[in-house]
């Protein structure tokens, strides 16, 4: 999931060496991008309460028992 364009590159290579390898962008709420659309047209966006539903709860426990906790700002 990402709207960054730096990533642009990683991806061209990609569909070099794995021409048959289906490459998209899920693009974070209001950050959807012409260029990277352009480059794999099967991407697309999510809503700010799509993106919301599908993050981890707070606090999210890890495996080794770590707790962490998201910033207030999410």
């Amino acid at each position: 999931m990402t709207g960054d364009t730096d990533i642009a590159p990683a991806v061209k290579t990609t569909k070099k060496l794995f021409p048959h390898s289906q490459i998209l962008f899920i693009f974070p709420a209001f950050r959807k991008n012409k260029s990277l659309l352009k480059l794999c047209p099967h991407s697309f966006a999510i809503n700010s309460q799509q993106y919301a539903k599908h993050q981890f709860p707070n606090p999210y426990t890890l495996k080794n028992g770590k707790i962490i906790h998201k910033p207030d700002s999410w």
